[in-house]
């Protein structure tokens, strides 16, 4: 994001629902009901706020661009084809975003095939990994905390350039750690769960799956060795510690909430026409293979209104200096005198 602030105004919004100034949502109340939760704080709804406070911001007439990255695709999608909204931008970015009409648990399990992929250059990087890794569980544990708490560093899986590095010495650092030290970075690095967030993907990321019953399904299909950084563990450990948050959340894994309904493909695709839009996706993505990322984008592709790019840095490669030269120069194309349109093209590979 720094790169990016070098170069643009950039806007971000505080979603609704969420800890911040906009309506955030009381999930501590016994009377939470999931059915008005997924129908009023879902992607169409923050795609609306979007429009809102470009309204707010940005005078009328004057160029903007958006850049929507990872679940803000579904975002996006809304954005493109409400008819509510009609302030539309100059052109948008879809960054490693996720989109509708996939089927849930073949992207699951494209997501988990990413990471084991990557838990397995990492072992060829790093030789010893496994050994460092049993060491730091074991630090976790003689310090009060779960032996598995190791797996929420996954999330430092292909993120970056050498990665395998930065993750090593992190793993050395916590390993040394005292008790206050890993509880700070516990605080600090993790997000604390969330219902709101359990019920929202639940609704739009796995329709008709909770991510519980969806992390035990590909877990034991696409087993991984103890030692690797498994982003499904702690999701299948999820408790919130409150009787009737856990009574709510085995309740949700057996009738999950109605999926979120979205435009028809052709739909989405008439609106892409409308605009220019530009894919980028990420190599060493640990949220998605790239090859699955591409037969996904490639159902949304409209001649003449998009471009696909390919960037090195996993799945936050936008931001980064390559990705954030990528945006700038597809943006100065789109404000040439007299430019074509661009014919559905592919870079980067």
């Amino acid at each position: 994001m720094t790169v990016l602030l070098t170069k643009y105004r950039v806007l971000i919004m505080d979603q609704r629902g969420t800890p911040g100034n906009s309506a955030p949502l009381n999930m501590n109340d016994p009377r939470v009901d999931p059915a008005v939760v997924s129908r009023y704080f879902d992607a169409a709804h923050i795609a609306q706020d979007q429009q809102a406070v470009i309204n707010e911001v940005i005078p009328g007439g004057e160029k903007f661009y958006m850049i929507c990255q990872s679940y803000a695709g579904l975002v996006g999608v809304h954005y493109l084809t409400l008819p509510e909204i009609q302030r539309q931008p100059h052109g948008l970015i879809f960054s490693s975003v996720r989109l509708p009409h996939t089927h849930p648990t073949k992207e699951a399990e494209a997501r988990r095939r990413a990471q084991l992929k990557l838990n397995q250059q990492l072992r060829k990087v790093v030789p010893d990994i496994e050994s460092r890794v049993q060491r730091l569980a074991e630090h976790f544990q003689a310090e009060g905390f779960r032996p598995t708490a190791h797996h929420y560093l996954w999330s430092l899986l292909g993120n970056g350039a050498d990665w395998e590095e930065r993750l090593k010495n992190k793993i050395e650092a916590l390993t040394k750690a005292s008790q206050q030290e890993l509880e700070a970075f516990i605080k600090a690095e993790l997000l604390p769960p969330s219902l709101l967030n359990y019920i929202e993907s639940s609704n739009e990321n796995t329709p008709g799956y909770t991510d519980r019953v969806l992390a035990r399904a590909i877990m034991e299909h696409i087993p991984f060795e103890p030692w690797m950084f498994d982003e499904a563990q702690p999701v299948v450990e999820l408790k919130f510690g409150v009787p009737w948050q856990d009574a709510l959340l085995d309740e949700l894994d057996t009738h999950p909430p109605k999926p979120a309904v979205f435009p028809p493909l052709d739909q989405i695709r008439q609106a892409i026409a409308r605009t220019q839009l530009l894919f980028t996706l990420a190599k060493d993505d640990a949220f998605l293979e790239v090859e699955t990322q591409r037969k996904i984008v490639r159902k949304f592709e409209v001649d003449y209104h998009t471009r696909v790019e390919f960037l090195p840095g996993g799945h936050m490669a936008i931001f980064h200096k390559t990705g954030v030269d990528v945006v700038e120069a597809w943006i100065r194309t789109l404000n040439e005198p007299g430019h074509s349109r661009y014919a559905t093209a592919i870079h980067g590979q």
